[in-house]
């Protein structure tokens, strides 16, 4: 379903985020010798924008419209005959702060 294929794509993520973090941690470029200077920069900046850039693909890939995912958009609010929402409305002209009545302002629609 889209939502494991959400949570995988996100244990992806976390993973290689946590494995470049232990690899920035033990980051042998900035304290061995000179002559690998120029591999430091793969670390501390080329190894995070790919891994990001992977997660992106990923979730894009995951979320590509398609006829399981047609659900997942905006609907109307059903309205009764009179116009009126139904269900909970919130009544902002009734609201009374001294009172302190925090479910008062709450008004079940008829």
């Amino acid at each position: 379903s889209l939502l494991t294929k959400s949570h995988l794509v996100l244990c992806v993520g976390t993973i290689g985020a946590l494995v470049i973090w232990i690899a920035q941690l033990a980051d042998l470029t900035a304290i061995g010798s000179v002559s690998s200077w120029k591999l430091h920069c793969l670390i501390s900046d080329g190894v995070p924008q790919l891994v990001f850039s992977l997660v992106l693909l990923l979730c894009m890939s995951v979320w590509w419209p398609s006829e399981t995912t047609l659900g997942y958009s905006y609907e109307q609010q059903v309205q009764d005959e009179e116009g009126q929402p139904i269900g909970a409305v919130w009544n902002d002209d009734a609201l009374d702060e001294s009172a302190g009545d925090v479910g008062k302002d709450m008004q079940v629609a008829e």
